[in-house]
């Protein structure tokens, strides 16, 4: 029996979170996708068009998923839901949000106070199944859809539940705009190996193998971070004087600040929702 999954959104969230989802070997998905702006939805369909379906309206979608992701921008959430309010109410899929700062009392507004509601906050490495998915869910939510929920995400990278809603602030901050911290180093140090007079592809190799390389030696630690950084910073050694410069320049400041700014959008994101 297929599963059926209604999208409405089919921004690049949408679509990294059904690439990954498809590629899970035992899963048998089908996907109903809705976007106002046609052409995206077009898209998504063209990367899987024997398992993606374009529905006319975001109606239809409700009508044909077991489980509804809203896959569209904060602002344009309650209009959406509103939209759907008759349909939901009717059908009853299982309600995942992943658009940040929504709160789940303002779907139970929008929808009924019985909705089983979930906030998710995925990011794009999901596409190729090395993402982070953070879950929160209301009282509604039964561990059977939790279940389903773990199922269906299990293609995408790992996942976790969280016990606060209050979390998803920092998650969002951290994990959900993190991979574009993580690109926008990669294209600092590339560019820094050129002005060392690297060519562009060789700093790219020694980049991102670099990278991968560190990444995957924490994971494989029983130390953390600053264990392994210490072992490898030599006194007076070249690494050393690297790393004073990142400190000097309050390079951990800067960072912290980058995901304050983060989580305070989002929270002011949240505030917009609301009015």
């Amino acid at each position: 029996m297929h599963e059926r999954i209604g999208f409405i959104g089919a921004g690049n969230m949408a679509s990294a979170l059904i690439t990954g989802m498809s590629r899970q070997p035992d899963a048998d998905y089908r996907f109903v996708v809705f976007d106002i702006h046609e052409p995206s939805a077009q898209l998504v369909q063209n990367t899987l068009p024997s398992r993606v379906s374009v529905a006319a309206d975001a109606q239809t979608v409700v009508r044909g998923s077991d489980v509804l992701i809203l896959a569209v921008k904060p602002q344009q959430m309650q209009a959406v839901c509103l939209d759907i309010q008759t349909d939901v109410a009717k059908h009853k899929p299982l309600i995942v949000s992943i658009a940040a700062g929504v709160s789940t009392q303002c779907f139970t507004r929008w929808f009924s106070p019985k909705a089983a509601i979930v906030r998710c906050m995925p990011n794009t490495p999901a596409m190729i199944q090395k993402g982070m998915t953070a879950f929160w869910a209301n009282p509604q939510v039964s561990d059977s859809q939790r279940n389903q929920l773990n199922s269906i995400f299990a293609g995408t990278g790992d996942t976790v539940w969280l016990t606060n809603e209050s979390d998803f602030d920092a998650v969002t901050a951290v994990s959900g705009s993190g991979p574009a911290y993580v690109f926008f180093m990669i294209e600092c140090m590339q560019q820094a190996a050129e002005r060392l007079g690297l060519d562009g592809a060789l700093a790219s190799r020694l980049v991102l193998q670099t990278m991968r390389g560190a990444v995957d030696m924490v994971l494989q630690s029983n130390d953390d971070a600053s264990v392994l950084r210490q072992r490898v910073t030599s006194a007076k050694g070249t690494t050393e004087a690297g790393l004073a410069v990142l400190e000097q320049q309050g390079f951990n400041r800067i960072l912290n600040e980058a995901v304050l700014a983060a989580s305070t959008r989002t929270v002011m994101g949240a505030v917009d929702d609301d009015v």
